[in-house]
């Protein structure tokens, strides 16, 4: 089997003829780990990575939205009793 060798990563060739299908490797205690597989160019690594990334943004972004109606509902509470706090105020 050839195999690319890049410090502990690999990229082996398979014995089967998958075309541009590949598997990379990285080596751990000894032993190789699949890290990322590719079919037809597509990494899986990279899909995943663009998906949870979306999906992260989005949820994220709901949630400043929902923090900002919740913000928004609160009612303004005057706690100063009338006497400003602020420190140009106070000398």
């Amino acid at each position: 089997m050839d195999e690319v060798l890049v410090g502990q990563r690999a990229v082996p060739k398979t014995l089967l003829d998958l075309s541009e299908d590949d598997y990379q490797l990285y080596l751990k205690d000894d032993r190789w780990r699949v890290y990322d597989v590719r079919i037809e160019g597509v990494s899986f690594v990279s899909t995943y990575r663009t998906e949870f990334s979306s999906a992260l943004i989005i949820r994220v972004s709901s949630l400043v939205d929902m923090l900002r109606q919740r913000t928004s509902e609160i009612p303004a509470v005057d706690t100063s009793g009338g006497v400003s706090t602020s420190p140009r105020m106070a000398r």
